[in-house]
């Protein structure tokens, strides 16, 4: 009976699996043209964006010259992100003289954290990282505001086992369960 609950144990943690994160990918928003729409410029890499999104032209404050994104050409629209798998971190820089708070979300829009800057430029940097599987992000500001170099990892697809080899799974650790108490009886 111990070596069936060690092997019932056994096959539960192999379909367990971990999470194992990608490297951290960063958009510094230079591949797009100036007044390009995101929402699903960076698709190819998991993420897209609000439908107002866009890239503009830079200036000083910009972390990797040219370009920075905002979630409108108003520059005071919130900027939503979301994610194709979970991540575990998320960060940016500001890049306008204002105020900008990063809030992360899991897959019900429950609030995972959040985090503010006022400075820009290079010392304007706010991160959010192990605080739980992120799928959304928003940029938010009482003001006009830009990010640049768009930092995020994400969940790497993991293999989910198909119901019908979970239940051929469950009827073969029945058929030893059943064959070893025949066995004992």
């Amino acid at each position: 009976m111990k070596n069936i609950r060690q092997l019932v144990l056994a096959c539960a943690l192999a379909l367990v699996g971990t999470a194992a994160y990608a490297a951290p990918i960063t958009l510094n928003f230079d591949d797009v043209p100036d007044e390009t729409l995101l929402n699903t410029a960076y698709s190819g890499l998991g993420v897209t964006f609000n439908a107002t999104a866009s890239v503009f032209l830079g200036g000083g404050g910009v972390i990797s010259q040219p370009n920075f994104a905002s979630g409108s050409g108003s520059f005071s629209t919130p900027l939503d992100i979301v994610f194709d798998n979970y991540g575990n971190s998320i960060s940016a820089f500001n890049v306008t003289n204002s105020s900008f708070t990063l809030s992360a979300y899991d897959a019900n829009w429950t609030l995972l954290g959040s985090g503010s800057t006022s400075d820009f430029g290079p010392t304007g940097f706010v991160s959010l990282s192990n605080i739980g599987q992120i799928k959304y992000a928003r940029f938010t500001s009482d003001s006009l505001f830009g990010i640049d170099d768009l930092s995020f990892d994400a969940v790497e697809a993991a293999d989910v086992p198909e119901p019908a080899t979970l239940a051929s799974l469950m009827l073969g650790l029945g058929l030893i369960g059943g064959l070893r108490r025949r066995k004992q009886g």
